[in-house]
């Protein structure tokens, strides 16, 4: 349920129509996420409460390492145990 005064994020669609300019193509109201994919690290946010949160990984951090790698048994690591799996199992 939304608090009195605040409105759902809602993004307006428009499409360019030929020749009379911009016409309004559909109104959307959905849950918004932002992710930052880097080449050293990501950062995910969402919007709560109508403001952005900055999503925090599994230790607490607000970045996470863009590292991914995989244990000899096919578990998927992420982030700074990914990177140090790397000392464990180089390339």
């Amino acid at each position: 349920m939304e608090e009195e005064g605040q409105r759902p994020f809602c993004a307006s669609y428009k499409t360019k129509d030929k020749g009379s300019g911009f016409v309004p193509l559909r109104v959307v109201c959905e849950k918004v996420v932002g992710i930052d994919l880097c080449t050293t690290n990501s950062a995910g946010a969402a919007m709560e409460g109508g403001k952005p949160t900055i999503v925090t990984n599994v230790e607490g951090q607000r970045t996470t390492q863009s590292v991914v790698a995989y244990t000899k048994n096919g578990d998927r690591l992420v982030g700074q145990i990914a990177k140090r799996q790397t000392v464990v199992t180089p390339m």
